[in-house]
């Protein structure tokens, strides 16, 4: 499937601008109830799909010399219990951002490669979490929105968009490769309790 969904774009467009990888979800497997078949699924969920991905677009990416967006998670930095497989998942795109930006640097491709590193994003998602996992949703809210330090509220969508836009951009972040970024309202890199 990764490869057709590759090849009908280069069919209609003759090229790609940027591959942005942003496939997956946290399944919230862990080491106390999780198979080692069901991590795998976790892992080809969030891992290896990129890699696919990746792999069919990596020869024209090669020729227009254009750039990569992977979407991490805070989980691949900072854990966040009960979500074993996801966080290995994640942690794992971010080697493989560095070993793309590092051989694309080293071959003179000109392709740049990142990582996006939300932490609490206000989507779909989030809010179905949140409905599940606290009796008063509205409580729920708060109690996670407190944790941001900056705003004490997630990310919008549009916050985590306007950031992909920038890093993928050629005029606004040509010298840009190898780095992990943080639409997160400081959630990794600031004390939480502040």
């Amino acid at each position: 499937m990764c490869k057709k969904v590759i090849d009908l774009t280069i069919d209609k467009y003759k090229k790609i601008d940027v591959l942005i990888n942003n496939v997956g979800g946290n399944d919230f497997r862990d080491i106390d109830t999780t198979p080692p078949a069901e991590f795998r699924e976790t892992l080809d969920r969030n891992l290896t799909l990129h890699y696919s991905m990746t792999y069919y677009a990596w020869t024209n990416l090669k020729q227009t010399q254009r750039n990569i967006v992977f979407i991490g998670s805070k989980v691949s930095l900072v854990g966040e219990g009960k979500t074993t497989a996801y966080a290995a998942a994640k942690a794992g795109l971010i080697g493989l951002t560095r070993e793309l930006a590092t051989k694309s640097a080293n071959e003179k491709l000109g392709i740049r490669v990142n990582c996006i590193i939300p932490a609490e994003v206000n989507t779909e998602s989030y809010q179905r979490y949140i409905k599940t996992n606290y009796e008063n949703p509205e409580e729920g809210r708060i109690i996670q929105g407190e944790r941001v330090p900056f705003g004490k509220r997630p990310t919008t969508p549009r916050e985590v968009a306007n950031t992909i836009i920038f890093i993928a951009s050629d005029s606004l972040s040509s010298h840009t490769t190898g780095q992990l970024i943080f639409p997160d309202g400081g959630y990794v890199h600031l004390d939480r309790n502040i």
